[in-house]
């Protein structure tokens, strides 16, 4: 590989350009170990930033990667081109003669593994008036992601050659199945008597959408070719309920471009209406390139469409779309939707991200706290606040204040009540108790993260510079060891940092202090960091104020409306039968529990929740 300093003398290319191709040189590592440009090469300078974005390629692994692209991509002059076919012809070299496609490399046994029973968990066939159209993926607990013109028979023009519009009233006829994979395997070496999962469509069904051209739904390809970045094809469709919360969901990455040309692609489909298959095949070349279509040469046939496309590190990267007509007796080719393009197309469209579950369809309705089961009252509005936070698009740290209190009355019970709703399969949940960490120093707290998470401990070598400050150690050293050691072991999932009870134990060490406050600026840099604040007493930056959703512990019940929807859970989820009267046991303890409030606001709520536990441990009790 030729030197640094000659690469970039080559280079020929815009920041934004060098930094998709930067992107583009990693898509062989797992989508946990990718890295963005702007992370590594924050200097405003361009010959600097590349400088060091090429030095990180080289100690990671992937310059060689990141020159190919530079050359296939015409961001290089042809010193470029002459240098490294120079240095891969130096007879000292050792030739690979066994490798057949360099480009498409090799699958990790662990990555591949786990990438299937993902993929089978998180396809879906779609179903239209009980006919199967196509193929669907999960990209949220109730949120589905498909091609549009699948669903298409749901959608109307007003006027011909209109834009398409929804239908309002067509939940009733779509659904969602998933071949029931949970079962074989968590329970059983084999499946025995599967029965599909069938999942309804939420009442209001679609979320967002795209259309193709017109052209493609019949069967061709516009001659204008620039018009279809404003036809992407695609819908993200709303479920009832939220599979995704036992299944998990493919994550929306910014990382996750198109692979190289020849590089493996791995569709998941329902072809011919079939039960769930997958193939494996290589990324096509589309001439000249078009970023609104990429080509693969994977076997797929009617109902595959909208089938989600995996690299080889089994990250999510596009849509299968449909055939792609070619002639010449070329090879027969498909075609795809990047998913890059949707999510600037989802960020451009919906300001404030994707849609949170309803709470009603899936309540958390009691948590497991020291083995005891505590009822969650009143809670269903912060629910659907801490549902926010797990799409993408939405806040990303949540401070939550009011009073304390017992038995899921206040905002420490109200911050555990967010990690007892997050599955453990899609979510790393870091606890830091203020009381714990209050006199600890940084290395004692990294300490505490990195055990928490199962990440490896990270040298924090203190300066030798004189002339380095504490500061300047915690931002360039400390925070980015911290981030990328979780970012080692977070395998797709969002990292959830919550601390507790802040306004009750102070942080007295001041480097601790500032330590943590640089963590929660990284939510700035990383999509897939969440922090949840109980109590703070200071102030957030200003730089963090759009990422931050406020909540306030309400002090009182307005009616008994939130009772009412607690014994109704309760006796949907207790065996014997219903729960009878249970407007009447509603006003009885709420009629208590104005009585308390009369005396003493503050210690109302807890006396109505201790109440509520009484009540359901002896209902319990007589049913058992």
């Amino acid at each position: 590989m030729p030197p640094i300093a000659v690469i970039l003398a080559a280079l020929r290319t815009p920041r934004t350009a060098f930094a998709e191709l930067f992107q583009q040189a990693q898509v062989s590592f797992p989508a946990a170990n990718r890295v963005s440009f702007e992370v590594v090469a924050a200097s405003p300078d361009d010959s600097t930033a590349f400088t060091n974005a090429l030095e990180f390629a080289k100690s990671n692994g992937f310059l060689s990667d990141l020159v190919d692209e530079l050359i296939d991509g015409r961001l290089a002059d042809g010193s470029l081109a002459e240098a490294v076919t120079q240095a891969r012809n130096d007879p000292g070299g050792t030739e690979l003669q066994a490798i057949v496609n360099e480009v498409r490399g090799f699958i990790q046994p662990d990555i591949l593994f786990r990438g299937l029973f993902d993929g089978m968990r998180w396809t879906g066939k779609i179903q239209i008036d009980g006919n199967t159209k196509g193929t669907g993926v999960l990209i949220g607990p109730h949120l589905i992601l498909t091609a549009w013109h699948v669903v298409r028979p749901l959608f109307r023009r007003h006027q011909p050659n209109g834009p398409w519009q929804p239908q309002p009233d067509a939940a009733s006829r779509l659904q969602v199945e998933f071949d029931d994979y949970l079962r074989f395997t968590r329970f059983s070496r084999a499946p025995q008597n599967v029965t599909p999962t069938r999942v309804p469509a939420h009442k209001d069904w679609c979320f967002t959408f795209s259309s193709c051209t017109d052209d493609e739904l019949d069967d061709g390809f516009p001659e204008d070719r620039n018009q279809l970045d404003n036809f992407l094809d695609y819908a993200i469709l709303k479920l009832k309920g939220v599979p995704g919360k036992e299944r998990r969901y493919a994550s929306l990455d910014a990382n996750a471009v198109v692979p190289s040309n020849d590089d493996t692609c791995l569709l998941f489909q329902y072809p011919a209406a079939q039960s769930l298959r997958l193939d494996v095949g290589p990324v096509g070349s589309l001439q000249p390139p078009l970023q609104a279509r990429f080509l693969h040469h994977v076997n797929s046939l009617p109902s595959s469409s909208g089938g989600p496309c995996f690299d080889r590190s089994f990250l999510l990267f596009g849509l299968h779309q449909g055939r792609y007509s070619v002639q010449n007796g070329q090879k027969q080719t498909n075609r795809g939707i990047p998913l890059l393009k949707i999510l600037r197309h989802i960020n451009e469209n919906n300001t404030n991200g994707l849609p949170q579950p309803d709470p009603a369809d899936d309540p958390l309705w009691e948590i497991d706290q020291a083995s005891q089961r505590v009822p969650v009252l009143n809670c269903d509005a912060f629910q659907s606040i801490a549902w926010q936070l797990a799409v993408i698009g939405g806040p990303k740290i949540l401070v939550i204040k009011g009073p304390g209190g017992i038995r899921g009355i206040g905002k420490t019970f109200r911050a555990n009540l967010v990690l007892a709703m997050l599955p453990n399969g899609g979510h790393l949940k870091i606890v830091l108790h203020a009381e714990a960490i209050a006199k600890m120093n940084v290395e004692q707290v990294v300490a505490v993260i990195c055990t928490s998470a199962g990440a490896p401990l990270p040298d924090l070598s203190k300066p030798t510079d004189a002339h380095s400050t504490q500061t300047v150690w915690l931002r360039d050293k400390v925070v980015p060891a911290v981030m990328a050691a979780l970012n080692q072991v977070r395998d797709g999932k969002l990292v959830w940092l919550c601390l507790l009870e802040l306004n009750t134990f102070k942080i007295e060490v001041d480097q601790t202090s500032e330590f943590l406050f640089m963590l929660y600026e990284q939510t700035l840099a990383f999509d897939w960091l969440r922090v949840v604040l109980d109590g703070m007493r200071g102030d957030l930056p200003d730089s963090l104020r759009l990422l931050v959703k406020d909540y306030s512990v309400p002090v009182d019940l307005p009616s008994d409306e939130p009772i009412k929807a607690y014994l109704r859970r309760l006796a949907a989820n207790t065996p014997q039968g219903d729960l009878q009267d249970i407007d009447a046991v509603a006003f009885v303890l709420y009629d208590n529990y104005e009585m308390k409030k009369a005396d003493e606001l503050e210690k109302a709520m807890p006396f109505l929740a201790s109440m509520t536990k009484r009540l359901t441990e002896k209902i319990r009790g007589q049913r058992v």
